[in-house]
């Protein structure tokens, strides 16, 4: 994330936990860590309840972070080549830029982002998508950013 960005946007993968569906985690026990398919199998069965990550299992959010090992890291390029940074944490994604960007360059960044994840299945909570520009009030997963409100 940039420091004193001039625009900022915030989303929240809604139910991020239960809707890791087992494929995904198997895809990242198999491909991403390398472990034969039987073992991948295990491993999965045994990270995962009811088709999903179980929330607070100390392993979830191991694996959640892992989500989008494939197609994450060329994302991340695009998004830097347009003037953009991006974050995640979990379920929490930030797209910043140190720039004014245009309405369209900052709507394509947001489709791009929503495409990755929509793409495995997630979706993001509605109430949880933040815009701020410069002068307003940024938070990142609750903390402040940058505050010119006067706080």
């Amino acid at each position: 994330m940039h420091a004193n960005p001039r625009v900022m946007v915030n989303d929240d993968i809604e139910d991020f936990f239960p809707t890791t569906c087992a494929a995904i985690v198997y895809d990242t026990w198999r491909y991403f860590f390398h472990f034969p398919k039987d073992v991948a199998r295990t491993l999965t069965r045994l990270t995962t309840r009811r088709g999903g990550l179980p929330q607070g299992a100390r392993t979830s959010s191991y694996l959640a972070n892992l989500a989008f090992w494939a197609v994450e890291p060329e994302l991340v390029r695009k998004l830097r080549s347009m003037g953009f940074t991006y974050s995640r944490y979990v379920d929490d994604i930030t797209i910043s830029a140190k720039t004014d960007q245009s309405r369209n360059q900052l709507g394509l960044a947001v489709a791009m982002v929503r495409s990755m994840v929509t793409r495995y299945g997630l979706d993001f909570g509605p109430s949880k998508h933040k815009l701020a520009h410069a002068g307003a009030r940024m938070e990142v997963t609750g903390l402040i950013v940058t505050d010119r409100t006067g706080g």
